[in-house]
């Protein structure tokens, strides 16, 4: 089993491979030779080739990252879409002779997806992206955040849903402190529609366009009764409080969990629309394919067929979702410690070709310590095992 060991380096020192020189036989200390760094092949690397080795891992892999994280935005591009549009449509074209006004619920399946689906899901639903360029992002919808832990009752999931919209946009409306003998309950729906009248004048807008959209994160943790309870009170306010519920599950589509866990006395209430990630092994062999064996992206380190077969068979065996893939890719593909050629000391070369050019690369080769480092390289350029004069190099320019 391959484990990956991350030095700790504390503030103002600098950190080594290894705690002390006896733990590794081809460490040489200090005293030695000023070498700032223990590295595989002491004899021919640079003072601080293992710092300059590791500045080139993380520009690597955060060019790798970068790519992953632009292919799973264009994966949870539909899914973001959709429940914008399912938000925007709510209270509109409703369905004439209902004898009461269904609560609008949009369940999202985020299984397999990333943890910066949320993230996009609400930037877009706030509207903060839009007209940007004119500093204009007032359009968009209401959005308040509701965790399992704030629940542990009906009162403290209610104080929870009315806070929550008051203390976000409050700095928006410019809103000021109440006397706490004038004010209503902070669990009272009263409040929160005398509240929700600011926001319609100062952003000029009406009903019909501004949404109080609450997400519930980790769905399946929620305490049913209590959900219950708010589904309810909430059923009554509307709309006249134009409530939307966005539901975060873990769980697959079917069997549906709400249809499951909840009676159908709370379930005539809602009007349930529902979005899935559609996640599946083909969106891993996309993302391998898009970020390794693109024609239109060449990245800094390749991967081979042992972790290729390593990542889907993982994928194969367990449920996981894109977090999961970023982690293990990195784990299992990019440390240094695991990669062979990020052990060697050429690959200093890997982001900075043009190591010698710059007066701070000049004072490292020019360094004893480096005269190793240098030899090793025209080895390599001139492909010989042995230079023959062992001082030629040194007249040698590049």
């Amino acid at each position: 089993q391959t484990t990956a060991y991350i030095p700790y380096q504390e503030e103002g020192k600098k950190h080594r491979l290894a705690p002390d020189d006896g733990y590794r036989p081809n460490c040489i200390p200090d005293a030695q030779r000023d070498h700032d760094s223990c590295t595989l092949f002491p004899d021919r690397d640079l003072p601080n080739g293992y710092e300059l080795r590791l500045e080139a891992y993380r520009a690597a892999w955060l060019k790798c990252l970068t790519r992953i994280q632009d292919l799973t935005h264009a994966l949870h591009a539909p899914v973001v879409d959709k429940v914008s549009e399912l938000v925007n449509k709510s209270y509109i074209n409703v369905l004439p002779g209902l004898p009461y006004a269904e609560l609008p619920v949009i369940s999202v399946s985020t299984n397999g997806a990333s943890s910066s689906l949320l993230d996009e899901i609400t930037s877009q639903l706030e509207g903060r992206d839009d007209d940007a360029l004119f500093g204009d992002v007032n359009g968009g919808h209401l959005v308040t955040h509701i965790l399992p832990s704030d629940c542990p009752n009906v009162p403290s999931a209610m104080k929870t849903l009315v806070t929550g919209f008051i203390t976000k946009y409050e700095q928006e409306l410019g809103s000021s402190k109440r006397k706490a003998g004038n004010s209503l309950s902070t669990m009272d729906l009263s409040l929160l529609q005398a509240w929700f009248d600011a926001p319609l004048r100062v952003r000029d807008g009406n009903e019909s366009e501004i949404r109080l959209v609450i997400v519930l994160h980790d769905f399946e943790q929620f305490e049913p009764p209590i959900v219950q309870d708010l589904f309810e009170i909430c059923s009554i306010a509307i709309p006249r409080l134009p409530f939307v519920f966005v539901l975060l599950l873990a769980s697959p589509l079917s069997p549906s969990y709400i249809h499951t866990s909840y009676p159908w006395r709370i379930l005539s209430l809602l009007q349930i629309r529902t979005c899935v990630f559609p996640w599946s092994i083909d969106v891993l062999h996309g993302i391998l394919l898009k970020t390794f064996f693109d024609v239109d992206f060449e990245p800094e380190v390749m991967i081979g067929p042992v972790q290729i077969d390593s990542l889907v068979d993982f994928f194969e065996r367990h449920s996981v979702s894109l977090d999961s893939l970023v982690s293990i890719l990195q784990v299992l593909v990019f440390p240094p410690s695991y990669m062979k050629h990020l052990e060697e000391p050429l690959t200093v070369f890997l982001q900075n070709e043009q190591l010698g050019s710059s007066d701070a690369g000049n004072s490292v080769l020019g360094e004893s310590a480096s005269f190793g480092f240098l030899e090793a390289l025209f080895t390599r350029l001139h492909n010989t095992q042995d230079t023959g004069n062992q001082n030629e190099w040194l007249n040698t320019s590049i």
